[in-house]
């Protein structure tokens, strides 16, 4: 599509490692079930087992930031990846329960580590102009790859359920294999602008504060859009009395929305400040969760799911490109490891949040109660659209990849 004309190879080939990877994204979602049925694990102490994993992965994000200050990115992302599928593989083979476990969470939280060398990654390999686009192609093959994969470990899970390991591990290193053999012949260019980058980094720059505050944005988009996956089912269930086909039925709207929509909401948008989406997207969730606290009925139960699908299309695409166009590029693997923490505790808050919500509110309140969540981030992205009107980056990625295909072209001229 034109909204993807432009793109680097490099992206173009990190999306295929992400749409391949996508469909071995089962150990997430299959994580719990997993614990309990195979491993017949109680759900309480399953429960603390993933809220531990959540809780490591905090760490493991920053130590993945610090690598990249030391190594390539590309080096980073294959290098941490193959270590998590061989972990993965691990959870097979160990010999005991406890070994299974240490070795899922082990594979869970150097999976993470990956995260800020992929976002560095996409902006050493970005312009201004290609790099929501970028986000927006991630994102788009993400969603494509999980929802093969979920067709595909729906009909064989019951069969073999340490499929969710073997699977995540293969495609993982199908997917960077891809990755790494694509990539490898342009490894010369690239190590000329990541060196320029991490030179750079020697004259790190304070974080601008209002980056901190969006930070508060993530943490809170993240604890309200994760009672969708807690809150939703248990609010299907007392409002229709069948929640389990009708939550399958949702999610099935959501991932629709978020493969079909992604380059039209990404084209809708190319023309303005990326801070912009941020703030429709914040509106549209505060809108859909609102919608939820309505009088129930099973138009408005779509209307209310089209509305914060679409606000997860925005959202996802544009975060990072914002957090990466207010930050110098030396800064950008740490802003990354920062981001997803913020997601993680977003994540571990959510289902104490939302239990408390619908024991002490009810459903009703508990979904107003989420949307005034969403009004307070609003608040903070159009705080953040005024303030960075007048904001100039401290230092351009683009400049500075500018530069060094300058001295490449000039270079090659001299020849």
């Amino acid at each position: 599509m034109n909204v993807y004309k432009g793109l680097k190879r490099e992206v173009l080939f990190l999306a295929a490692f992400r749409l391949v990877s996508g469909v071995g994204f089962f150990v997430i979602p299959y994580l719990s079930l997993f614990l309990t049925q195979e491993l017949k694990l109680k759900s309480v102490t399953a429960g603390v087992i993933i809220s531990l994993a959540n809780a490591l992965c905090v760490p493991t994000l920053f130590i993945g930031g610090k690598l990249i200050e030391k190594f390539k990115s590309m080096d980073t992302i294959v290098s941490t990846q193959v270590i998590s599928a061989l972990f993965y593989l691990g959870v097979v083979l160990a010999p005991t329960n406890s070994l299974k476990v240490v070795s899922a969470i082990i594979g869970f939280c150097l999976a993470s580590m990956a995260v800020p060398a992929m976002d560095k990654y996409v902006s050493l390999n970005t312009t201004i102009e290609t790099r929501r686009s970028a986000f927006s192609l991630l994102y788009l093959c993400q969603n494509i790859g999980v929802a093969i994969g979920s067709l595909i470990i729906g009909s064989i899970y019951d069969s073999n359920p340490y499929i969710v390991f073997i699977g995540d591990a293969l495609t993982t290193l199908a997917a960077l294999s891809l990755f790494y053999l694509a990539t490898i012949h342009q490894g010369e260019e690239s190590t000329v602008v990541e060196e320029k980058v991490e030179n750079d980094s020697a004259q790190r720059l304070k974080t601008p504060w209002f980056l901190n505050l969006f930070m508060g944005t993530i943490l809170i988009n993240t604890l309200c859009y994760r009672q969708l996956s807690f809150m939703l089912p248990i609010f299907l269930k007392e409002v229709t009395g069948d929640g389990a086909m009708l939550f399958g039925v949702v999610m099935t709207v959501n991932a629709v929305i978020c493969i079909a929509f992604s380059p039209l909401c990404t084209a809708a948008f190319k023309k303005y400040r990326t801070i912009i989406p941020l703030i429709v997207s914040e509106a549209m969730f505060a809108i859909g969760y609102f919608i939820y606290s309505l009088p129930m009925n099973k138009p408005l139960i779509f209307g209310g799911t089209v509305m914060w699908s679409f606000a997860e299309v925005l959202f996802s695409i544009n975060y990072m490109t914002f957090i990466i166009e207010n930050a110098d590029v030396s800064q950008v693997g740490f802003l990354s490891a920062k981001a997803n923490s913020f997601n993680r505790v977003g994540a571990i808050l959510s289902a104490f949040v939302g239990g408390t919500l619908l024991s002490l509110a009810g459903a009703a309140s508990g979904w107003r109660i989420v949307s005034g969540l969403m009004l307070v981030s609003v608040m903070i992205c159009v705080y953040l659209n005024f303030y960075t009107k007048g904001c100039k980056k401290a230092v351009s990625t683009d400049a500075d990849i500018n530069i060094v295909e300058d001295e490449n072209k000039s270079a090659e001229e001299a020849i």
